[in-house]
């Protein structure tokens, strides 16, 4: 659950809201965007004003999996860097209030990577952003794997209150 402070609760009760975005592109030199008027300042970093469009948001499984961001490049910088690294860079989006921008007020609706960019005449780069599967168990199991996957069958690692034994298990046949 998020709690929210009392001026983004504020923010986000008014009868007409037009929440912001924050864009941050997770390039070797992180690219921090915005989309309204001039630099502003948030979580102690430096966000530059761009002309940004955040669609097709796509939820599966209760939270958000898809968007699309689509930014105004006109001096070709974004579209350079997304030449020169490799696809699967991450992005995050956050939704802001003006009047509310301490550093828990916005709210973060997405957390992915980058995928391949394509453009158009009007230099406005589009990048598909998903959020990638987890192959392996998130929680406490997660810490066990890394030493389990590689330890000789007999010994034992503590687990709790117990302790896991390495185990060959069956062939299939």
């Amino acid at each position: 659950m998020i709690t929210l402070t009392t001026a983004m609760n504020s923010a986000l009760g008014r009868t007409i809201s037009e929440p912001g975005v924050f864009v941050e592109l997770g390039f070797a030199t992180p690219v921090r965007l915005h989309d309204r008027q001039g630099a502003k300042s948030w979580n102690a970093l430096t966000w530059s004003a761009a002309d940004i469009i955040v669609s097709g948001l796509s939820v599966e499984n209760g939270g958000l999996q898809k968007l699309n961001i689509a930014i105004v490049d006109s001096d070709n910088a974004i579209a350079q860097a997304l030449r020169s690294e490799v696809v699967g860079k991450p992005v995050k989006v956050w939704l802001y209030d003006a009047s509310a921008l301490a550093t828990a007020d916005p709210v973060q609706i997405f957390e992915g990577v980058m995928g391949a960019p394509s453009g158009g005449d009007n230099r406005r780069v589009q990048i598909a952003c998903t959020v990638p599967s987890k192959w392996l168990p998130v929680g406490m199991l997660a810490q066990l794997l890394p030493s389990y996957m590689f330890m000789q069958e007999g010994r034992s690692i503590a687990f709790g209150n117990g302790t896991v034994i390495a185990a060959r298990r069956a062939e299939y046949a």
